[in-house]
């Protein structure tokens, strides 16, 4: 259907936009193939990219429902 998210599909995408930039991000800094020579860095920057993600994601939720609270709150 129009307009419906597919998670799947999200999902991967997102996936592979941490890749990029973990292996850019990788090699600017240490070198040019260093992180293609280094896996398990790679691995562990896509794990703390996406916990960040998942804690921003969080804490957007909670600001949003500290609003509806407060709107409720304030209605009487």
């Amino acid at each position: 259907m129009p307009g419906e998210v597919n998670f799947v599909e999200q999902c991967s995408e997102i996936t592979e936009l941490y890749l990029d930039g973990a292996i850019n991000a990788i090699d600017s800094r240490l070198g040019k193939g260093y992180a293609r020579e280094h896996s398990g860095l790679v691995a562990l920057f896509i794990k703390v990219s996406a916990q960040n993600f998942a804690t921003d994601i969080f804490a957007l939720n909670m600001q949003e429902l500290r609003n509806a609270v407060t709107h409720l709150t304030n209605r009487c």
